[in-house]
């Protein structure tokens, strides 16, 4: 059988922006293949609070990382000529790329003076090998293999995305769109009440429960249909504050009317 591989030569300090991730991607598919568990993912998905489809998991779609991992550990000293073919190739781009993505985060201690470009120079170096690979590829197996082999990589590289490479840095450190939006109408709304709690000549509660006190009304004012509608609210800002200056006072005294003596334990007296 012709060979599919192509051969290149990698340093020992390409290798090493490879192996980290490649050892990080083999021992979680190592975990989850030995004990049915997914370490890395979220904790909603990690403990299953939300459903697994695991039917993008191909074990061996994952054989390109394991055997791209096998190759270059023997290079990890003092590097060499190392055969890969296309998807080993893939794999050890996909594994440099993150492990900038490491080394982003804080994870791993940069050992170079631009991690950038050495990442750049060697991923534009595995890709031209890579091209190489898959024209031997598809010239001795088929183009039709080739694109159902690349079925199974996209299904593998999801997985792995998802469930061996997040990290709560992934997480977005700043709110969203809305959510902003909606803390921008809370602090407007927290503004408008005190107003309308001034005209009714009533003290406004510690601002942390003034505060949830209009967050309440703001609720109630989206479900309830004869409610004043939010928008309504910033529209008019004096029928506004009064509107929430309203429902605040209805809300104390409710809470008022709930505490009888016996609550505060003068009736034992």
């Amino acid at each position: 059988m012709q060979s599919i591989s192509v051969r290149l030569r990698l340093s020992s300090v390409q290798v090493r922006l490879i192996l980290p991730a490649l050892r990080l991607i083999v021992a979680a598919d190592h975990q989850y293949q030995t004990t049915g568990g997914i370490a890395r993912a979220r904790h909603d998905i990690r403990f299953y609070e939300t459903s697994v489809d695991t039917t993008k998991y191909k074990p061996a779609g994952m054989k390109p990382f394991s055997d791209a991992l096998d190759k270059l550990s023997a290079l990890a000293q003092s590097g060499g000529r190392v055969r890969l073919d296309c998807y080993q190739l893939a794999a050890c781009m996909f594994a440099a790329r993150h492990v900038r993505v490491m080394i982003r985060h804080g994870h791993l201690k940069p050992w170079l003076r631009n991690h950038e470009t050495a990442t750049d120079r060697l991923v534009q170096k595995l890709e031209r090998y890579r091209r190489r690979a898959r024209r031997l590829y598809e010239k001795h197996l088929g183009v039709a293999a080739y694109q159902d082999a690349g079925n199974v990589w996209v299904d593998v590289l999801a997985w792995v995305h998802t469930f061996y490479l997040w990290c709560p840095c992934n997480k977005r450190g700043r709110s969203s769109f809305l959510r902003a939006w909606y803390r921008s109408v809370v602090n407007r709304c927290v503004e408008l009440a005190a107003e309308g709690l001034l005209r009714r000549r009533r003290y406004q509660p510690p601002h942390v429960q003034l505060r949830g006190l209009v967050r309440r009304a703001l609720r109630s004012a989206r479900r309830r249909p004869s409610a004043m509608p939010v928008k309504l609210i910033l529209e008019r800002p004096r029928a506004g504050g009064d509107f929430l200056a309203d429902f605040i006072i209805r809300v104390q005294r409710s809470w008022a009317q709930s505490v009888t003596p016996g609550d505060s334990g003068e009736g034992e007296r």
